[in-house]
């Protein structure tokens, strides 16, 4: 297995995460699906494995939608796979093709905005032609809920005219063979509630993205050190996992390149590899660094994800967390944090407080314990420890 850093993997540079795998298929053959997976964890990796591997008589059809910022482009992206593999298509769908030819959405993306009456039609034309073909298919659209954000920001209307058209699309669908899986790096349910329009995303059955267990983290540990020509064993993934505080596949990636980094040249000796030295790697590779882009750029994209007032909770909220025990805070904690984020004049929205948590947890920056206590910390201690280095 190769050791990658910051791309999304495939073929047999992914890690064979059966479970999660399963679960997806399972709730496919049932529902539409809402795929949750804060950044950095492997979401993209998993919505290529499902595209790589789908049979041939039921195609998964992955769409990134980071870039649409109207329903137009949503709808030009979902027939980008049919017109790029155009006689793939124009073979086994037969006369249902023929109408996908039809579909005509003019120079989209060229800045021209397309009203509910030019895109609808096109949408509706085009799913129709993959009923009345009758066969399988799974769409994969990852960062849907920038779109639906970016949408949003630019016409609230039509973006709710948007999402209401593919709620009722879904409905239609839901007893046939075809599927939409959305996901994204930023939370769909923080978003549209933002926006005001939750209920148009109330059917996704959910399924999360959990880290690796003990056995899995190991075993991959084990394969990408075997990749690099270095012999982890468990004694060494025990502890990478411990000084992680948590085990997701892209930081276990960033520890093994710190320890092939820190390491002399030459063949490396294993008993050089102990406690101390993982816990150097730790704190100057991937903490202090300059490998790991990924921690300056959560503080930096916190401005994008939420709005000036939310901001300002959010950043509070977190500076609370990273001054904090290392177990977290309560909810009282985090009350008063965000109060003090506003000014005297204003009173703290328990709604918008509600959105900024939310968001902080699905983007990959807080975890709510799931005990009696229900502490919140943060959801890797690497963004911890960064944090507290840098912000706190």
């Amino acid at each position: 297995m190769k050791l990658k850093i910051g791309s999304p993997v495939s073929g047999d540079n992914f890690y064979p995460r059966k479970g999660v795998i399963r679960n997806l298929r399972r709730a496919l053959d049932r529902d539409h699906v809402s795929f949750l997976a804060p950044r950095r964890t492997g979401k993209t990796s998993v919505l290529i494995h499902l595209e790589e591997t789908a049979p041939q008589d039921h195609p998964h059809l992955r769409v990134n939608l980071e870039k649409c910022t109207q329903p137009g482009e949503m709808i030009a992206a979902l027939l980008l796979p049919f017109q790029s593999r155009a006689d793939r298509w124009k073979a086994s769908l037969g006369k249902a093709w023929n109408k996908i030819e039809t579909v005509n959405l003019g120079p989209v993306g060229l800045g021209r905005k397309m009203g509910e009456k030019e895109w609808q039609p096109a949408a509706e034309t085009f799913l129709q032609a993959l009923l009345d073909h009758g066969g399988r298919f799974t769409f994969l659209l990852d960062e849907f809920p920038i779109l639906v954000d970016a949408a949003a920001k630019q016409d609230r209307d039509g973006c709710e005219a948007m999402l209401r058209w593919f709620r009722e699309w879904r409905q239609q669908t839901a007893n046939t063979e075809v599927r939409f899986l959305v996901t994204g790096s930023v939370g769909l349910d923080s978003v549209v509630r933002r926006h005001g329009f939750a209920d148009t995303v109330n059917d996704f059955d959910s399924i999360s993205l959990p880290p690796l267990n003990d056995e899995e983290a190991f075993d991959f540990i084990a394969r990408l050190g075997t990749g690099v020509g270095l012999p982890l064993d468990a004694i060494h993934a025990e502890q990478m996992v411990g000084l992680l505080g948590g085990a997701w596949p892209y930081f276990i990636q960033i520890f093994v390149a710190g320890i092939e980094s820190a390491l002399p040249e030459g063949k490396p000796d294993i008993a050089a590899i102990d406690e101390t030295f993982l816990r150097h790697v730790y704190r100057d590779h991937l903490i202090a660094g300059p490998r790991n882009k990924y921690l300056p750029h959560m503080w930096d994209r916190l401005a994008k994800v939420f709005s000036t007032t939310e901001l300002r909770i959010a950043r509070a909220l977190l500076r609370a967390v990273a001054r904090g025990e290392d177990d977290g805070l309560d909810g009282a904690h985090l009350v008063d944090a965000a109060a003090g984020a506003i000014s005297q004049s204003e009173k703290l929205d328990e709604t918008e407080l509600q959105i900024v948590l939310e968001g902080l947890k699905h983007d990959g920056y807080l975890l709510q314990e799931t005990g009696a206590t229900q502490r919140t910390r943060f959801f890797t201690n690497v963004l911890r420890d960064y944090w507290r280095r840098r912000h706190a």
